[in-house]
């Protein structure tokens, strides 16, 4: 993962990290984790998980998910360039 976030970055070519905010998924931590790792990206964003009848893993379905105000709150914490 590393190497291919280094080739990212180091292409020159325009480009967003982005993370799909999974309440079971996702902790404070794993998101500092993440940062360290991009540290130089210019643009890392943090979306909201969307339930869809679609999805791989129908049992996130009937998990807890971050509240808005949560999203807002670790939008603000940990993106990047937006």
């Amino acid at each position: 993962i590393r190497f291919s976030i280094d080739l990212i970055i180091k292409s020159g070519l325009p480009h967003q990290f982005r993370t799909t905010l999974v309440k079971s998924h996702c902790s404070d931590d794993d998101l500092k984790d993440i940062r360290t790792l991009i540290g130089a990206a210019k643009s890392y964003v943090l979306q909201p998980f969307v339930p869809a009848s679609a999805i791989i893993d129908m049992g996130l379905l009937a998990k807890q998910q971050y509240t808005r105000q949560e999203v807002l709150d670790l939008q603000r914490q940990f993106q990047l360039g937006r």
